[in-house]
């Protein structure tokens, strides 16, 4: 997980979590309950998004970019490269 000050666009703190056993549609709770506000991710299938956006976590798919601190600084600054949704399901 990666906090961001928003005004100064900086990492504040970055943390590696576990997670949980994968349940399906379990983790977007947890993540809600983490207080994560945002999903980067490559690919997601449509099903998994909507799950994030009921817990209120934003999600964007297609990133490009592999480094998780330098998505997150490359999205705050209006710079982050997205391509076609890898997931196929």
């Amino acid at each position: 997980m990666i906090d961001v000050d928003e005004k100064s666009r900086k990492v504040t703190k970055k943390q590696l979590v576990p997670a949980p056993e994968h349940q399906p549609g379990f983790l977007p709770e947890w993540l809600a309950q983490q207080g994560v506000q945002f999903i980067i991710a490559g690919g997601m299938g449509s099903r998994a998004q909507g799950f994030f956006r009921e817990n209120r976590i934003g999600v964007i798919v297609g990133a490009m970019e592999t480094d998780s601190e330098k998505a997150v600084l490359s999205h705050l600054s209006g710079k982050l490269a997205t391509g076609d949704n890898v997931c196929d399901h």
